[in-house]
């Protein structure tokens, strides 16, 4: 039974991400352009509020996290092509780096 129970709830699950994704659009392409634009700013609001949340966990993480970021922003100009994604892959698996070394040495709160 609860085979089942679980298997249901995964197709009502994929039934309501997939309407919820149509419906979103259609209202997205239906906004006027002066109001649609504002939603590219969402994802690099979410990016700053977890990065806040964690500034304030831990102080050193996130100077370094943001020092390491500026200086990605540079580097990657001079990458043929400019691959943006970089900047963020290096910058969270250096501070991820960073983070579990202060661990070890028990410096990181």
């Amino acid at each position: 039974m609860g085979t089942i129970g679980l298997s249901v709830s995964i197709y009502v699950a994929l039934f309501f991400v997939i309407f919820a994704t149509i419906l979103g659009q259609t209202v997205i392409t239906n906004l006027p352009a002066d109001l649609a634009k504002y939603f590219e700013l969402i994802i690099p609001g979410i990016y700053g509020a977890i990065f806040g949340q964690f500034m304030v966990k831990s102080y050193k993480t996130g100077l370094f996290a943001l020092l390491i970021s500026t200086v990605m922003i540079y580097v990657v100009q001079f990458i043929p092509g400019s691959p943006s994604f970089v900047i963020t892959l290096t910058s969270i698996f250096t501070t991820i780096l960073f983070a579990r070394k202060e661990l070890e040495k028990g410096q990181l709160n």
